[in-house]
């Protein structure tokens, strides 16, 4: 059996209870995505998934670009715990990221809840430059 840090199974027990006790207020999903999400995938994402440059045909600056994934299919699945980007950053499958150490556990909690939450992103940052 894995083994999950408390976040991990808080968010796991959110989503087995369905989305209506999952689904924060809008406002509130997006001010926890502008603050524990968001600054994450900034300064430890967007150098090899950003607008720049595109591994594995994934971006993770946009809604949109998240929502599609890469080569290995959607990266997010809003409400899903186990979506591809969970199990990435937390190093619990084969694909590990980043590759040369693991984020912060407080991170990937962040970024667990968010998904399950909906994956909510603010509008004003939805469309990737290139498709502005």
């Amino acid at each position: 059996m894995k083994s999950y840090s408390f976040g991990v199974w808080i968010a796991l027990c959110m989503y087995a209870t369905g989305p209506s006790h999952a689904t924060p207020s809008n406002s509130a999903a997006l001010e926890r995505f502008e603050r524990d999400v968001r600054p994450v995938l900034v300064e430890h994402c967007y150098s090899c998934h950003g607008p720049e440059k595109q591994k594995s045909g994934l971006r993770l600056d946009s809604a949109e670009a998240i929502l599609q994934g890469g080569s290995r299919g959607p990266a997010v699945e809003p409400g899903n715990p186990v979506s591809l980007l969970v199990q990435v950053i937390a190093h619990t499958g084969d694909v590990q990221m980043p590759p040369r150490e693991k984020l912060p556990q407080e991170a990937i909690d962040a970024i667990t809840a968010w998904v399950v939450e909906g994956a909510h992103w603010p509008e004003y940052v939805d469309k990737p430059a290139s498709a502005a």
